[in-house]
């Protein structure tokens, strides 16, 4: 379950917003040209009806916020990390 997943998340990364997953894949593509994973990433956000917010990368490269349903999710979508980076 989520929640399970939350209480996992190792140290120095954070659970991000799907702005903060998108932001993430946009500059990785202007650095490396290209994103071939297609890849789904639950997010933190939910929308009103309890779905997660998930961004999904496809195989033409083009990105996708959607909701996904919790309990498909839990088993087909892993949450979305993100390290964090610290200015030292």
């Amino acid at each position: 379950s989520r929640s399970e997943q939350l209480q996992d998340i190792p140290e120095g990364y954070n659970f991000p917003y799907a702005i903060e997953e998108i932001t993430k894949r946009i500059l990785y593509v202007k650095k490396n040209g290209t994103f071939s994973d297609k890849t789904e990433a639950r997010c933190r956000e939910s929308v009103s009806r309890g779905f997660d917010v998930a961004v999904l990368s496809r195989e033409d490269g083009s990105l996708r916020v959607v909701e996904t349903s919790c309990n498909l999710s839990a088993a087909m979508t892993g949450l979305c990390l993100s390290r964090n980076l610290e200015n030292k």
